[in-house]
């Protein structure tokens, strides 16, 4: 057994790992409710308006035409402005979440380089 030792013993290493191991909970915890926080600001910031709108003209209608030159459209009967609203966010959601998933798809199939997702292209 040496005389000096340099460093903590195996209980404080321990300890320390112990420790360690509680901030990096802590810290996630942290991380959770900072995301939260973003989240419920993010929505207020662009819920409220919204919301406000569509309460500001719920009575209010339009007729809504598309003319490309190639194909016209026009809908049979007015509908309201935040229906339109509605339908729209909706139509956004379902056609970004499809490009998501064809995107996803296209990265797990595609080869990686030689060296894994980490080589350099420069070296």
């Amino acid at each position: 057994m040496p005389l000096l030792r340099l460093g903590p013993t195996s209980h404080q290493q321990a300890m320390i790992d112990a420790g360690h191991r509680d901030s990096q909970a802590a810290g996630a915890i942290v991380n959770i409710k900072i995301k939260l926080i973003v989240a419920a600001v993010v929505l207020l910031l662009g819920g409220l308006p919204t919301a406000l709108f569509a309460i500001q003209n719920a009575g209010r209608v339009t007729g809504l035409s598309l003319n490309t030159g190639v194909f016209a459209f026009e809908l049979a009967e007015p509908m309201a402005i935040p229906v339109l609203m509605g339908i729209t966010f909706a139509v956004g959601l379902l056609v970004g979440g499809i490009v998501t998933l064809v995107l996803r798809n296209r990265m797990r199939a595609a080869p990686l380089p030689i060296g894994g997702a980490q080589s350099d292209p420069w070296t």
